[in-house]
């Protein structure tokens, strides 16, 4: 009988030190969960601000300093236009400023075209539907857009879109690579 009072007090006990581990726990993960959010938010901001000081560097250098005129200049600033950068596996809106050359036509930034052409939106789809990720939850699986910036290419569409165009240009490779060994054998 001694044997089972003990036996239940040390539950009681085991029990309440779980509660008391669980009550300390909670606040130092909700915590952590927190900082890692504010933290996310700090880097995508401090991403943005250096993507807007690159494409101040190109309009100046195209166009010289803002403000300043010089007779010897090819380029103008005209404004801001909208453009679209892969950011964070989705593809977001942000304001680039437009410079045109002397002739009229509009200059492509140095620093937009980089970026669009080094797109790494398909590789990110296909990395997570390898890690199990469906299109459906393609969107759920990536962190939240930067505050205040207007994201897309996430939809169940779109993933499938990226897929089928990345795992196509792989298939392609293949293709070529067992294609141009066969014309060797021959």
């Amino acid at each position: 009988m001694r044997n089972r009072a003990k036996s239940r007090e040390a539950k009681q006990a085991g029990g309440g030190l779980l509660l008391s581990a669980q009550q300390l726990l909670l606040p130092m993960i909700e915590g952590m969960a927190r900082s890692k959010q504010a933290l996310l938010e700090w880097v995508q901001q401090v991403g943005l601000s250096a993507l807007g000081e690159l494409f101040e560097r190109d309009a100046e250098q195209l166009a010289g300093p803002k403000g300043k005129h010089s007779k010897e200049r090819s380029h103008y600033r005209w404004g801001s236009a909208p453009a679209e950068l892969p950011f964070g596996g989705r593809r977001i809106v942000v304001n680039r400023p437009r410079v045109r050359n002397i002739v009229g036509g509009e200059e492509q930034l140095p620093t937009v075209e980089h970026f669009q052409r080094i797109d790494p939106v398909p590789a990110r789809v296909l990395n997570q539907i390898l890690l199990g990720v469906s299109t459906r939850g393609y969107e759920k699986s990536l962190e939240p857009p930067p505050v205040g910036v207007a994201g897309r290419g996430t939809s169940k569409s779109a993933a499938s879109r990226h897929l089928i165009a990345r795992m196509t240009d792989q298939l392609r490779e293949q293709l070529t690579a067992v294609s141009t060994i066969s014309i060797c054998w021959c």
